[in-house]
């Protein structure tokens, strides 16, 4: 039986908040989970049009919501960057990003979004944080000068968890390899995924959760689902795919971050739908490994057969619904749920069904939540998608 963590949460009290039905920080234990920070004071919408002033504002952001939940800079083991416009920005988030951190190395993913939640927003940084840093801390580096010019390290260990920076195409030397060629930087990339655990100490049946960002991704995606089956063979980790407008590197179209437990049994315990999708890509709706479970991402399905194809409104309530089915298999409840990922085609048209979806799902419960938008999603049809992760010493009810 799991021994319940206490938990608090923390919110700017906006009016952005209530509509989505969020807070901004969600802490279970020893762990804060934050949703994605952006330009604003109070209610105030700044820096519209100057990136750069948006970085700083979203910093003060994320620093309110550290000073509210205990935590310093230092403590932060995830950084995830999502922005609008990347190429033009990168240079000034990178700027930005170093100086913020210092001498501390979180790991660190960025990627382009087609939107963001609100149309002023350019940037939006969302943060987990360990409370119990620096015991049982360790950063690994790889000695590539991007890792010290944005300031972030590849490996993060936390105890039993680990982090791991989104991965890509290059050799031992920093050099590109793959080209134009997709297949050649799907191979690269997960040779680059096998000495991140040849360095950790881990194996392929320790990774949980998988986050794979792919450029052209309606071209990509059967690549991508082959080259990840054949990568994880026999073990399935929970696993979401979604389209990017570009990545860190301008020439390259696949990043993949995944996340190890180091104590994952032999068997954990998992849950699948049971659908072909699940064996094309070789993942599993869920995985739990103590007292976390990562629920891969939702859409709109019932069995094999789409629903809602052209309806967003209904595709919200069918990705809900099978959020439910994961949550039933693994004995948890809505109130649980510490974090949701909501990846959306066509953002700036369907957030507030979006957002109307997301508030009367949960209730009275708040858990903090990310929105971003996506150039597409694993099935042609799909415009939305939720991922989410789950507390099991979380109370059951809100």
């Amino acid at each position: 039986m799991t021994q319940s963590s206490a938990i608090s949460t923390y919110k700017h009290n906006v009016s952005w908040e209530d509509p989505h039905g969020y807070v901004q920080v969600l802490r279970v234990g020893s762990t804060a989970y934050m949703s994605g920070q952006f330009a604003h004071e109070g209610e105030k919408l700044v820096a519209e049009g100057d990136f750069a002033a948006q970085c700083d504002a979203t910093f003060a952001n994320l620093d309110k919501c550290l000073e509210e939940c205990g935590a310093t800079r230092n403590q932060v083991v995830h950084s995830e960057v999502l922005v609008v416009d990347l190429r033009k920005n990168m240079d000034a988030l990178t700027a930005k990003h170093k100086a913020y951190f210092g001498s501390h190395r979180p790991a660190c993913t960025v990627w382009g979004v087609t939107g963001l939640y609100m149309p002023h927003m350019w940037v939006e940084i969302k943060f987990t944080v360990r409370l119990d840093l620096p015991k049982g801390h360790k950063t690994i580096m790889n000695g590539m000068p991007w890792e010290e010019g944005f300031g972030y390290g590849q490996i993060v260990v936390c105890g039993s968890t680990v982090e791991v920076s989104g991965q890509f195409d290059h050799d031992d030397e920093g050099k590109l390899t793959g080209g134009g060629d997709f297949s050649a930087q799907c191979e690269q990339t997960f040779k680059n995924i096998d000495k991140r655990l040849t360095q950790l100490g881990a194996t392929r049946n320790q990774i949980v959760y998988t986050e794979v960002m792919v450029g052209n991704i309606r071209d990509n995606i059967e690549t991508v689902n082959a080259t990840h089956k054949k990568f994880f063979g026999s073990h399935r980790p929970a696993s979401t795919v979604w389209g990017v407008t570009e990545l860190g590197n301008s020439n390259v179209l696949l990043e993949i971050k995944f996340t190890v437990r180091l104590d994952l049994p032999a068997k954990p315990t998992t849950f699948s739908h049971v659908v072909p999708w699940e064996d094309a890509h070789n993942y599993s709706q869920v995985v739990v490994a103590g007292e976390t479970a990562w629920i891969s991402g939702q859409f709109g399905h019932d069995a094999e057969n789409p629903v809602g194809e052209g309806d967003f409104a209904q595709q919200c309530e069918a990705t809900f619904a099978n959020l439910d089915k994961c949550l039933a298999a693994i004995g948890a409840t809505r109130a649980q749920i510490v974090h949701t990922g909501a990846m959306v085609v066509g953002l700036r048209e369907n957030g507030a069904a979006l957002s109307a979806a997301h508030k009367k799902y949960f209730g009275e419960h708040k858990p903090v939540s990310t929105v971003w938008g996506v150039t597409g999603l694993g099935l042609p049809y799909m415009k939305i998608e939720v991922s989410v992760m789950v507390r099991l010493d979380a109370p059951k009810q809100a």
